[in-house]
């Protein structure tokens, strides 16, 4: 009777061993060379005839990737999509800028920075002004 429950659990501690090994051999690693996206917070705007111009101050190992854009009749929602590139980094701060095109003139709408709505934040905080 014992050696059949000894058994049992050694039978239990392999099947779980080999799920676990299977999660880890199936999950997503980052590729190391590879700058990783992500949305990030931007400084200000200015607008243009064509749109907006956005302003992010970062790192210089820091670059704009993508400026998506989200547009309705009261606001407008710009979010910066950054990749760090670790080989090439100072303390420096710089300025980045990236040009928005939009599919109507901003008029009286509000910008919103899409970063910071994505963390939930207040939509009053997380209003850009030009």
């Amino acid at each position: 009777m014992r050696t059949a429950v000894v058994l049992v659990v050694a039978v239990a501690l392999l099947a779980a061993a080999a799920i676990y090994g299977a999660v880890l051999l199936t999950r997503e690693v980052p590729d190391p060379d590879v700058a990783q996206r992500r949305a990030s917070t931007w400084t200000s705007y200015a607008a243009t005839e064509r749109g907006l111009v956005v302003e992010k101050t970062t790192n210089t190992c820091t670059d704009i990737e993508e400026v998506t854009v989200v547009e309705t009749a009261e606001r407008v929602e710009v979010t910066v999509w950054v990749a760090a590139d670790s080989e090439s980094c100072s303390a420096i701060t710089v300025t980045r800028r990236a040009q928005v095109g939009l599919n109507d003139p901003l008029g009286s709408r509000r910008v919103y920075d899409g970063a910071c709505l994505a963390d939930e934040e207040v939509a009053k905080r997380c209003r850009r002004d030009g």
